[in-house]
């Protein structure tokens, strides 16, 4: 006759010695299905389970293909039930919570790796297709992922419109589309490939067109006026072909003159150290330096469904107003003489200069604002064209603000007036 007792005590001996291996720190040393071994003795203590452990490893091939198998076809092997695949479905639901967390709060751009581990643990085992949609912030951070849909042994379908539907509920700048191959090769095929090309466009379209939030930059220190002009010129060509987003563009240029479409050569009144660029926004002549905030706005007026330049032009002063007014500035906007002024000692002086262009409506150029600006930097043009205006700063009125503190403000009044 068998003895029980004795069956139980070597077990537990056993089992008591795999656990001490384990915490000791030689886990390493521990076979697959030693670790396996562990994994089903939280689920079935009083059974020998060595046998079942080398089973599955004989079944599935690796522990790995184990943890991740079929729920079906773990119950098919001899031993194993609903307690076991439990047990193994608690390890894999971990794991994939593990690789998640390691993923979630880096830059997914930085680090592809991790999100390929965390792929591979969530979709990479199945028989089936499945299509994984990550969901990203504008810094690129994870804030959601989904099984958007299971379909067969090669194919799953994909919805663009689900997808962008999600992407807007959970206000998500960024997507990565994935799917497995249940056959093991991950070379894509032509299939792949054609909808890839088919969907990428749409997407990208769509994101632009059901408002996604506009980027907003601000650079360090001085930023050269042409390096600048480059920039929006490329900005501009992304936002029109559905690869980039709108931008706000918060800078500061070193000393320089600027002179636009309507520049008069007899305005640049003397020769000057500043460099003198012509371009191609509206307006004449305007200077940009050091303790000015320069704002490049680059919105698409045509998917926003605003095609008016007046309408726009006036928005960007009612912008500076409702900004200046946090600093208890009174100002106002005056189409006519196209900027925002202030009343300073009787007399009307302008804070902030205006000079737009836009391509095919999307806009480009902006305004700037004078916050500590040396105003002496003026008398070497007539600023705007406007011969006897005057000029003021910030500072000149005596406010203390910081770009900081104003480029926070500029950013909260934004949104009440441009969102759509």
């Amino acid at each position: 006759m068998r003895d029980n007792s004795k069956c139980e005590q070597l077990k537990s001996g056993h089992r008591a010695r795999l656990r001490e291996r384990l915490i000791s720190g030689e886990g390493i040393g521990l076979l697959d299905y030693e670790i396996l071994e562990l994994i089903l003795c939280s689920a079935r203590n009083r059974v020998d389970l060595k046998p079942i452990a080398k089973q599955l490893i004989a079944e599935f091939g690796t522990l790995s293909k184990v943890i991740y198998a079929d729920v079906a076809k773990l119950k098919r092997v001899k031993g194993v039930g609903e307690s076991s695949v439990a047990a193994i479905l608690c390890v894999r639901e971990a794991l994939i919570r593990a690789l998640k967390g390691e993923m979630k709060y880096g830059v997914v751009v930085n680090e592809w790796q991790k999100l390929l581990d965390y792929l591979r643990a969530k979709i990479g085992n199945s028989n089936v297709e499945n299509l994984c949609v990550l969901y990203l912030n504008k810094k690129y951070r994870v804030i959601a992922d989904e099984i958007q849909n299971t379909g067969t042994i090669d194919e799953t379908p994909l919805y663009v419109r689900e997808v962008i539907k999600k992407s807007l509920l959970h206000d998500a700048s960024y997507i990565v589309v994935s799917h497995n191959h249940p056959s093991g090769d991950p070379k894509p095929s032509k299939a792949d490939i054609h909808v890839t090309g088919r969907v990428a466009p749409p997407c990208v379209c769509s994101v632009s067109l059901l408002g996604f939030p506009v980027e907003w930059r601000v650079s360090d220190g001085m930023v050269d006026y042409k390096t600048a002009l480059d920039f929006m010129t490329s900005r501009v060509g992304g936002i029109l072909k559905g690869i980039e987003s709108e931008m706000v563009w918060l800078l500061e240029h070193p000393s320089v003159y600027t002179a636009g479409t309507s520049a008069k050569d007899e305005e640049l009144l003397s020769e000057s150290a500043f460099p003198v660029i012509r371009v191609t926004r509206g307006g004449r002549y305007s200077y940009h330096g050091p303790g000015q905030r320069v704002v490049y706005v680059m919105l698409h007026l045509g998917r926003r469904d605003k095609r008016d330049v007046r309408l726009y032009v006036r928005n960007l002063g009612l912008w500076v107003v409702n900004t200046l007014a946090e600093f208890a500035i009174d100002s106002h906007f005056d189409s006519n003489n196209t900027g925002v002024w202030v009343q300073c000692n009787g007399q009307e002086k302008k804070i902030a200069a205006f000079g737009i262009a836009i391509s095919r409506w999307v806009t480009y150029h902006g305004f700037s604002v004078n916050i500590s600006t040396d105003l002496n930097n003026y008398l070497g043009i007539v600023p705007c064209g406007m011969a006897g205006s005057s000029v003021t700063s910030l500072q000149d009125l005596g406010v203390a603000v910081s770009f900081e503190e104003f480029d926070a403000v500029l950013q909260q009044k934004f949104d009440a007036i441009f969102s759509n």
